[in-house]
């Protein structure tokens, strides 16, 4: 990459955070500890009806990706996510690919982010396997030639061969594993935990079977949890907590995985010793590092309980 010798090295163990900001960058960015980030993955910026990024304020963009490449930081920018616009899916097809791949390089481009991370989901990936790995292997290509990087946001369910082929896998340079929403709030049949260490091992180990070599693989992890029982989803509360709403109302609760809410229900989340209990594995299994969803769900990380300052305690 063409900033390459001032970013961490390639071969150290990567910290990823998503930075979800709904078009307040810059404003909201002075609230996060950089320092112990080594990629910051900007979510999400997706085309309007006329494929471009043009609704997107350009500008404050510009200046978060200035201020994370002074912290020696690479930054991606995120398509999709898990609920895209409609005109993402119409952007994918063969009448509108290629015009649309070429406004996500000039927008890689002009604002100097490192890569693009693909956060294609659901529909997108399994009605039509074809056009997605079309996609795939042309926006590689087409980012391969400005020196730019390609990531990828994947679940196991919809990367199974039956919808996405090894060749298409290998064109990420690294691949980042949502082990994370095995059940939520959109399902209270099934309560409990949605990001078990033994789905991390299991999700990891899925890519691994794969063929995608242990030092392209981010191991998920959330900074959430969902509630369930009698008094999920109230009028104040959809049954999802971040991390750091945890924390401030239940002592102790950084060290736990679940919080039982008397009359209401259970929280489950991940605590400090399942997040590090995460990334040493990741450590051990020679992984290329640790993804996180979502930055500002967290402690400030000087915070003894921030699961990010957890984070970079067991890598180091």
């Amino acid at each position: 990459m063409h900033r390459n010798a001032t970013y961490p090295p390639t071969d150290s163990m990567r910290i990823l955070g998503y930075y979800n900001s709904d078009n307040h960058w810059y404003e909201n960015i002075s609230g996060l500890d950089l320092t112990k980030l080594t990629d910051l993955n900007i979510a999400f910026l997706n085309p309007n009806t006329a494929g471009t990024f043009s609704d997107y304020n350009l500008e404050n963009l510009e200046k978060v990706v200035a201020l994370a490449h002074a912290k020696k930081i690479r930054v991606y920018f995120a398509i999709g996510g898990g609920n895209p616009p409609a005109t993402l899916a119409s952007q994918l097809t063969p009448a509108n690919r290629a015009a649309f791949i070429n406004n996500i390089i000039q927008l890689a481009n002009n604002l100097n982010f490192d890569g693009v991370d693909v956060d294609l989901e659901n529909n997108l990936i399994t009605d039509d396997t074809a056009r997605y790995g079309s996609f795939i292997r042309e926006v590689s290509a087409a980012l391969k030639a400005h020196h730019k990087l390609l990531s990828a946001a994947l679940v196991t369910w919809s990367s199974g061969p039956r919808y996405i082929a090894t060749a298409t896998l290998q064109q990420f340079d690294y691949i980042n594993i949502m082990s994370y929403d095995s059940t939520g709030v959109w399902n209270t049949q099934k309560p409990g935990q949605h990001s078990s260490y033994t789905l991390a091992i299991n999700d990891f180990q899925f890519f691994r079977s794969r063929g995608i070599p242990a030092h392209r693989l981010l191991l998920g992890v959330p900074f959430y949890g969902y509630a369930f029982g009698p008094g999920y989803p109230s009028p104040d509360s959809d049954g999802s907590f971040t991390y750091r709403d945890i924390v401030h109302n239940f002592p102790g609760s950084e060290n736990l995985d679940t919080v039982v809410v008397p009359g209401k229900g259970t929280i489950y989340y991940n605590g400090l010793p399942t997040i590090q209990q995460k990334a040493a594995y990741a450590k051990a299994q020679g992984a290329a590092g640790i993804m996180i969803w979502e930055l500002q769900q967290d402690l400030p990380a000087s915070d003894t309980k921030s699961l990010l300052s957890g984070i970079y305690r067991t890598i180091h």
